[in-house]
């Protein structure tokens, strides 16, 4: 399983990846986990995969995923993999 997740490069999330990589996800709906926790590394992905990813949340998404902010933030794209398949 990998899983995308773009968010700002100041998020708190981002800076705990940088330090450490091992995360735990689980499905989260509303308040309440739905499912196990799963063991997973995160990583920051480069500007190639990046844009993949962009084009995988846009067609999904559509234009719910452009930013019309004037004081736009860097941009970042986290990539999560299952820890078994890594």
């Amino acid at each position: 399983m990998l899983v995308y997740v773009s968010t700002t490069g100041d998020s708190r999330k981002v800076k705990r990846i940088r330090n450490n990589s091992q995360v735990r996800i689980a499905l989260y709906f509303i308040g309440h986990t739905n499912g196990e926790w799963i063991e997973a590394k995160a990583n920051i992905v480069n500007s190639n995969e990046s844009e993949k990813a962009n084009k995988l949340l846009k067609q999904k998404y559509g234009l719910q995923t452009i930013t019309t902010s004037h004081d736009i933030v860097e941009e970042v794209v986290i990539s999560i993999c299952q820890r078994s398949i890594y």
